[in-house]
């Protein structure tokens, strides 16, 4: 037998103990992940009721105005997106374009015999077999 071999089964009884002991290290590890989201969780404060007048500072107020307008300028750039694509499809006209719901969206069609007779009680039975 190879002398570098000798060994062979003692390294590997030996290789799969630190492996075990990696494997629960790491389970140990993915359970703490885990369980850290709740954790932060209860150390979060709870939102602060807000006045009639509002609570927000001056500088507050104004960083969330340049937000809302960023945020707004950025729709208007998505819808200017859509409205070229639909002219530049030809879908730009058509039921809706003038904003809103076209009847056939909003009508609804009519139940059929077996929905009615559903909704009336009659003819429902539970078999049970």
């Amino acid at each position: 037998m190879d002398i570098f071999c000798a060994n062979i089964t003692e390294d590997e009884a030996k290789q799969n103990y630190e492996k075990r002991l990696c494997d629960q290290a790491f389970q140990s590890c993915r359970k703490a992940e885990r369980d850290v989201a709740s954790q932060v969780e209860s150390c979060r404060e709870e939102p602060q009721g807000c006045s009639i007048q509002g609570n927000l500072t001056q500088e507050e107020a104004a960083v969330e105005l340049a937000t809302a307008q960023r945020i707004k300028g950025e729709l208007d750039k998505t819808e200017k997106a859509f409205d070229t694509a639909l002219q530049a499809s030809g879908k730009a006209k058509g039921p809706g374009d003038d904003g809103k719901l076209p009847s056939l969206a909003t009508s609804r069609q009519a139940d059929g015999a077996g929905c009615t007779l559903l909704q009336d009680g009659k003819q429902f039975k539970i078999v049970v077999t």
